[in-house]
């Protein structure tokens, strides 16, 4: 049987030159088809189409649809089986996602290529190979993110890539040459064609070296600048070495140069001069190690972005802490000519993100991060893969900023409120967790299972899906939660990722257990023995905003009793991380009560927010005061001269301005003029 795609967005099935079904679904051309053995031992067959609309669809051999798998952002060009049920795809938005396609779910993504992939092929057992616009075959691994082995051409495209039965790969590229590597030295070429070979390599590489926004590669200084000590902690330095444009920074502390990244070079480039990473196109991408260990990380940027922005997307991204945010950004100013001033005047763009790894009774930057200062990129990492409880910060999506004063819902004159989507707390070390609980547990008595370990893995992944979850996951989650106080701070770490899953959020928040649910997490934000579970607990209720719709229902109708907890506890001794998991609470109440238009609710949480704004000493961080700011904003937008008056009556103007007045931090003086003026 051949399977064939077409142009005209259908592919067909043929047998003895005979079209025996026409399979019609996809909206736009058919670039890749793909049998695919079932798993179910009877030796049938499914068809994968792979489109320029995006999407792969499963199909049975009679045309009858089946799952359509959505996940690229450009044009499917490859696909191919490495095993039954399963699937490799490569598309234009430069990744490679494997595909479990009895269920529909994404089993990984692989990111390496700079451009445009357009063909795949298996590699052995355990291996892929592919080949792309980037002028590049690259070498996979399964379950390894980064390719093992890249392979530069001396063309501008990779239009094809095969593997013969030897274990050799084949290359078509756009010079209509067929080059073939091998890994056998019997088989390897003469002397004299490596070495023409390399030649023309290097030829077209000095043809397209990089040149930084009008300094040639060429007139960069040579490594000999780093014998000469920085002038100053933070320093930037840009060098050439081996061909390669390198940044370095300036390490007081440790009296040193310390590399922090490539220059990414115009060879990786399309013709645009931009280069492509993730299947978008950027002016710039920094190849960032933070830890020799592993695989450097990208810091992609454009000329027109904010760097604080990126900055801050790059820290949630990587899972690094929140005092990197000044040097990541001046970094990117101090490299990328007229993308602002050091001032971190647009801090504030993106203000949701906390900690980046909590640290118990550790210092706090002032947002609200753990541990050391912002320069030299000595990382926490090296010794960072030990478990802490609560690490990780929280985020907001990109439309609970960029929708702040938009059309549809209440409106305010500030750029800052009001928020529209709820705030959560979604980073933190996964395996730390898991390692953690299961000792707990087992020392305990309790014992936890490597299945349910397995299961509590994928509740914690931060890309999220509602895929159903067991009733055995459910109980042990619960059984979790019995530990005592002294042990249980993983289970709620595990449980503050989970109750952002629908049907964990229904289990422990629909009538018959929602009020045992609220009775379980008061006792702990109002203790403050267990600073970590108090922390922990108030970012399960963060969390819960988000998780199903009785998650909501449940904490509106358990306002008073929570915010009775919150308000006895603020005179208490709270940590800094603590705060701001509080005031995202608050914050999340406001979005809430802005979405039900309940005047009450409204009066009630007001009160809440300036009794604790109030008590001394119990919003201290900026990031925990910004965040009360933002939240007495949004509680505000659209609630007419009623609640205003409320809140003037409760001296908000006065309080809000000796707070501002004495903060250092722009974004908190600048949301307190937006609500100086819609309290006017």
């Amino acid at each position: 049987m051949v399977l064939t795609g077409s142009w005209d967005s259908t592919a067909k099935l043929w047998q003895d030159s005979f079209c025996v079904a026409t399979i019609e679904g996809h909206e736009l051309a058919v670039w890749a088809v793909q049998f695919v053995e079932s798993s179910s031992g009877d030796g049938d067959v499914l068809l994968a189409t792979g489109s320029a609309d995006k999407t792969i669809r499963v199909w049975n051999k009679s045309g009858g649809a089946g799952k359509v798998l959505r996940g690229h952002t450009d044009v499917v060009r490859g696909l191919v089986s490495p095993r039954p049920n399963e699937l490799l795809s490569c598309a234009n938005d430069a990744s490679v996602r494997q595909w479990d396609i009895s269920t529909g779910s994404c089993l990984g993504v692989y990111y390496g290529h700079t451009n445009y992939i357009y063909s795949i092929a298996l590699l052995g057992s355990d291996s892929f190979v592919t080949s792309s616009e980037d002028a590049s075959v690259r070498v996979w691994k399964f379950g390894k993110p980064d390719s093992v082995q890249t392979i530069r051409l001396p063309t501008r495209s990779v239009w094809a890539v095969a593997t013969l039965r030897n274990g050799d790969i084949a290359a078509g590229g756009s010079d209509s040459l067929i080059r073939i590597f091998t890994r056998d030295n019997s088989r390897v070429a003469p002397d004299d064609e490596l070495k023409a070979y390399e030649t023309e390599l290097a030829s077209m590489e000095h043809a397209t070296k990089e040149v930084l926004e009008g300094v040639k590669t060429e007139d960069l200084p040579t490594d000999a600048a780093l014998y000469a000590p920085g002038e100053k902690d933070g320093q930037t330095k840009i060098i050439r070495k081996d061909g390669k444009v390198e940044v370095y920074n300036w390490s007081a502390m440790e009296n040193e140069w310390k590399k922090i990244g490539d220059v990414v070079g115009s060879s990786n480039e399309k013709a645009s001069g931009r280069t492509l990473y993730q299947g978008r196109e950027y002016d710039y991408v920094f190849s960032v190690d933070f830890d020799e260990s592993k695989p450097p990380v990208k810091l992609p940027y454009n000329r027109s972005d904010d760097p604080y922005v990126v900055a801050q997307k790059f820290l949630e991204d990587n899972e690094l802490p929140q005092s990197y945010l000044d040097t990541v950004a001046k970094f990117i100013m101090q490299n990328v000519p007229g993308s602002g001033s050091a001032a971190p005047v647009s801090a504030y763009a993106d203000p949701f993100t906390g900690a980046g790894r909590y640290m118990p009774g550790g210092g706090a930057s002032a947002n609200g991060a753990g541990g050391g200062g912002a320069a030299g990129y000595r990382d926490p990492f090296t010794g960072g893969n030990a478990y802490v409880s609560g690490s990780g910060g929280g985020e907001t999506s990109a439309a609970a900023m960029n929708g702040a004063g938009a059309a549809g819902g209440p409106t305010s004159t500030s750029s800052f409120y009001p928020v529209r989507d709820f705030i959560g707390f979604h980073l933190g070390n996964v395996d730390g967790v898991l390692k953690k609980l299961k000792e707990n547990m087992d020392a305990s008595g309790l014992g936890l299972p490597e299945t349910e370990v397995a299961h509590f893995r994928k509740l914690m992944e931060k890309d999220l899906t509602n895929a159903p979850v067991s009733e055995s996951t459910l109980n042990t989650l619960g059984k979790a939660l019995d530990l005592p106080d002294a042990q249980i701070f993983p289970a709620l770490d595990l449980l503050r990722f989970a109750i952002r899953h629908r049907t964990v959020c229904d289990y422990f928040c629909e009538a018959e257990r929602g009020g045992m649910f609220i009775s379980f997490l008061l006792p702990l934000i109002k203790s403050a023995k267990f600073p970590a579970n108090q922390q922990l607990s108030l970012k399960v209720i963060s969390n819960t905003f988000a998780g199903s719709n009785a998650g909501r229902k449940l904490l509106t109708d358990h306002r008073k009793a929570v915010f009775a907890a919150i308000t006895e506890a603020a005179p208490s001794s709270i940590d800094k991380n603590a705060q701001i998991a509080r005031a995202t609470v608050l914050l999340n109440f406001a979005v809430l009560s802005n979405t039900a238009q309940n005047q009450e609710e409204k009066l009630e949480l007001m009160y809440v927010l300036l009794e604790v704004a109030k008590v001394a000493n119990a919003v201290t961080d900026d990031e925990a005061v910004f965040r009360t700011m933002v939240a007495l904003g949004t509680l505000l937008s659209g609630s007419g001269e009623e609640l205003k008056g409320y809140a003037k009556a409760l001296d908000v103007v006065p309080f809000g301005a000796v707070v501002a007045s004495g903060s250092s931090d722009d974004r908190i003086k600048s949301v307190w003029k937006s609500l100086e003026k819609d309290l006017a």
